[in-house]
């Protein structure tokens, strides 16, 4: 779930505490990918160790109102990323890898969307990585909102699962993070379309999904509450309208791309169209919405390896 703003922060799914990195890269002939040291290398090379560079570094003298609780720093196309010094530094490097890719997912080394992207930055996003849920509830947020930092998405480094892993656990690097790109950037740069408020365009395809506009959470229908008719039947109580917004741009965003293929059993219950094909015929509204070239959404799912092609 998005953190819309401080106040709400412990309603919310989660945030974080002490992190620092910087992105370094420099790109220098052909393609390059991005890999991972060890786990307490603070650097990650490309396979030819020259062409790119990622680093993670202190809070800079611009996030200082983080330095408190965080201690690393990484930067994607300007958009911030800190966590604390408890967080493994791979993980801390794949939030950023998992960030680059949905941002410039054609991966030619600029952004996709670069309104988008200034949006973002404009708007002093932040993805913030914590050691635990507990480290977030003791957290004390007034510091941050005062120096302007009010759009924070919350990662717990026990939710991010590296490439490679073997484990059944997701990967929540892959919902966090785009819920900061749609929540912040999409939804402020196109709000007619995307903005989470009732009447745009992603909001009347939610509306659809849901079996009717509901401003909270309805009850008495079959599905979890919602209508015979729905699909999209999100039951978090402290969820507001534009928060359903998010989420349901997230579970259709992440069935397109194909990551909820094999999930269907353990989603059901809140989403039920988790393939490509079914959202297609089941969804066109949003199918619509998320395959229009004009806003430069994803298309290919992120895997943790950024290829830079030159």
């Amino acid at each position: 779930m998005f953190i819309q703003n401080i106040g709400e922060l412990l309603m919310v799914h989660h945030i974080v505490k002490y992190c620092s990195v910087i992105l370094l890269i420099t790109l220098v002939g052909c393609a390059s990918t991005i890999e991972r040291t060890s786990k307490n290398s603070s650097t990650v090379v490309a396979e030819n160790n020259s062409d790119v560079k990622l680093t993670i570094q202190s809070i800079p003298s611009s996030y200082q109102a983080f330095s408190g609780s965080f201690s690393k720093y990484l930067s994607v196309f300007g958009v911030g990323i800190v966590a604390t010094d408890q967080c493994d530094d791979d993980k801390v490097i794949h939030a950023a890898t998992i960030m680059f890719e949905y941002l410039d997912n054609n991966e030619d080394g600029t952004p996709d969307n670069r309104v988008v992207v200034d949006k973002l930055v404009e708007k002093k996003s932040v993805l913030v990585i914590g050691h635990t849920q507990e480290f977030f509830e003791d957290f004390d947020y007034d510091t941050i909102e005062f120096a302007g930092f009010t759009n924070i998405q919350d990662l717990y480094n026990t939710e991010i699962v590296l490439p490679g892993t073997e484990t059944e656990q997701f990967d929540a690097t892959l919902e966090e993070v785009f819920h900061l790109i749609t929540h912040v950037g999409y939804a402020h740069v196109y709000p007619d379309i995307f903005g989470e408020k009732r009447g745009s365009s992603i909001a009347n395809a939610m509306d659809v999904a849901r079996g009717g506009y509901f401003e909270t959470i309805p009850t008495g229908g079959p599905k979890q509450g919602y209508p015979s008719n729905s699909w999209y039947h999100y039951t978090d109580d402290t969820a507001d309208y534009a928060t359903q917004i998010t989420e349901y741009f997230y579970w259709a965003m992440t069935s397109y791309l194909g990551v909820q293929a094999n999930r269907f059993e353990d989603i059901k219950n809140e989403w039920e169209l988790n393939t490509k094909e079914k959202l297609q015929t089941g969804d066109f509204a949003i199918y619509n919405l998320i395959t229009n070239g004009t806003y430069h959404l994803p298309t290919v799912l992120p895997n943790g390896s950024y290829l830079v092609q030159e």
